[in-house]
């Protein structure tokens, strides 16, 4: 049994007679706004080339974004005919390092006469105990010379600066896909807790009138018992501020669950012109706390979780350009390290990381370039 959370918190959240289904990217950017829809395609390179000429201004960043969205795709390609070779980390990085080169080139955030730097450096070797504090060094980043990657990423991903070290640790327990194996090699409690069942909501106050956007999300005891996390420092460890709330509880399949998320109250006299530039906040705060998995499963095509150590560890698509890094920096220069690392206890992660990788490179941080969801359809979706 389960309730209705809009009966408890307020009602479905419309914009323009279009129900608002959760995205973290929920609006389109154009005039008039409207909601955006999830892009159901199964061959994303050819839509992001489009976004590269569309969202870039001058004729030498639209030729810079295409040619990177260009080798991209190419690395991706002689990737997947590598595949879980010493080869394929280091084709599936540069592939990432491309589209983050797209992604600056459409966010105005680097020139095409400027020369991209990884941004990191093992300087200090390489260790195959990934849940260590052995560190990797990050350069500084100067807008006026030579960008640092590494850095650029993690601006415009919205991540805080980055110490001038980082650890193993801070982004190989980041890493989603096969945390469950990493965390059994590791020998540590779980980290990742899922963010269920993502919602919209038009708040009501006490009178029954409209009092702004809200969003919630569902964390069930079971995950949180499973990590260890009790009610009462769920939002601390999940490095949430004070705008994120537990709202309520939630008969969540024979389970209370709690409801947490934020409420960013309008004006009831602008309410209607306030509504897009707060469900944007709304995104963009949620956004920067969760990790997500693309699937092929509707109606969502995506699992959030939240982390629960956020506090020392990197945001997901941060930490993942940094472990790849790391992969194919050992494969390319030290490959026996790499044979002692994928042969040793944590292989398993290893394997099921590189085996997801490829899609999860193209859909989510594609989605990031699209400005869309772009979801891998079954054929009914198409």
């Amino acid at each position: 049994m389960r309730y209705n959370r809009s009966t408890l918190i307020g009602t479905p959240l419309f914009l323009k007679n279009q129900k608002l289904n959760f995205s973290t990217y929920p609006l389109k950017n154009s005039r008039p706004i409207t909601v955006s829809n999830n892009i159901y395609i199964k061959n994303p390179w050819p839509l992001l080339r489009d976004c590269a000429i569309k969202y870039t201004r001058t004729k030498t960043q639209k030729e810079a974004a295409v040619a990177a969205v260009e080798q991209s795709r190419q690395f991706m390609t002689a990737a997947q005919s590598v595949k879980l070779s010493s080869a394929y980390p280091v084709l599936l990085y540069y592939s990432l390092f491309n589209l983050v080169k797209c992604h600056a080139y459409i966010s105005n955030a680097l020139s095409p006469l400027q020369r991209l730097n990884h941004g990191l450096s093992a300087v200090n070797g390489y260790s195959t105990d990934l849940d260590s504090t052995h560190e990797i060094e990050v350069f500084n980043d100067d807008p006026k010379s030579s960008r640092n990657a590494f850095a650029l990423y993690a601006s415009l991903c919205d991540a805080k600066k980055s110490a001038r070290k980082i650890t193993l640790r801070s982004f190989s327990r980041s890493i989603l896909i096969g945390h469950r194996t990493y965390c059994e090699a590791a020998n540590i409690s779980e980290k990742f807790i899922a963010a269920r069942d993502p919602q919209f909501h038009q708040s009501l106050n006490r009178k029954g009138k409209q009092n702004g956007p809200m969003v919630t999300f569902i964390v069930s005891p079971d995950d949180m018992s499973r990590c260890n996390i009790s009610e009462k420092s769920l939002l601390r460890v999940c490095g949430m501020d004070s705008k994120w709330k537990v709202i309520t509880k939630e008969l969540y399949f024979s389970q209370h669950a709690l409801v947490i998320g934020v409420h960013l109250r309008t004006v009831p006299s602008r309410n209607a012109l306030d509504m897009p530039t707060k469900i944007r906040e709304l995104s963009k705060i949620t956004s920067s706390k969760l990790w997500t998995v693309a699937n092929t499963d509707a109606p969502n095509f995506r699992r959030y979780y939240f982390h629960a150590n956020a506090i020392d560890t990197l945001p997901q698509r941060v930490a993942e350009f940094a472990f790849l890094f790391y992969l194919g920096s050992m494969a390319r220069y030290h490959p026996q390290k790499y044979n002692d690392l994928t042969n040793g206890k944590y292989g398993p992660f290893i394997n099921e990381y590189l085996s997801n990788a490829a899609a999860q490179i193209v859909y989510v941080t594609g989605s990031a370039i699209a400005k869309r969801i772009l979801a891998q359809p079954s054929v009914a979706n198409i």
